[in-house]
């Protein structure tokens, strides 16, 4: 498992656990790649 995984799979227990409500671990990963992105490339930018 990569940070990623963990941290996409840590975040979606978390959130059942809190809300009752298992989210989609496959939304939650488009989430993190799109934040991920948008971090590179404004750290790349100057």
């Amino acid at each position: 498992m990569t940070g990623r995984e963990l941290a996409i799979y840590q975040a979606a227990e978390a959130f059942e656990l809190f809300t009752g409500v298992a989210p989609s671990t496959i939304e939650m990963g488009i989430a993190f790649d799109d934040v991920m992105a948008k971090r590179y490339v404004a750290s790349h930018a100057a």
